[in-house]
């Protein structure tokens, strides 16, 4: 969410070089999720992180579509990594 845009940088600075963030909720709008995606990219995002539970495959689709980068939604990666397991 928007309350969490400060502290997002901070939270994934050591997964990344450069952390980019947009705010977006996997509840609300196609559209505000779209334009968070394209302001990410223009920011110069290379790779988007859905880091919400929520984000479904549909809203991975959408952001990879809108911001022309490659997507990882949380969610799907959980899911083919307990694949793995099985």
């Amino acid at each position: 969410p928007a309350s969490d845009l400060d502290q997002a940088p901070f939270q994934w600075q050591d997964c990344a070089g450069k952390v980019v963030c947009a705010a977006a909720s996997p509840y609300g709008q196609d559209a505000t999720l779209a334009r968070a995606a394209s302001r990410a990219a223009e920011k110069g995002a290379d790779t988007i992180f859905l880091d919400d539970m929520g984000f479904t495959e549909a809203h991975r689709l959408l952001v990879k579509s809108a911001s022309g980068v490659p997507t990882i939604s949380a969610m799907t990666l959980t899911a083919r990594i307990l694949t793995e397991l099985i």
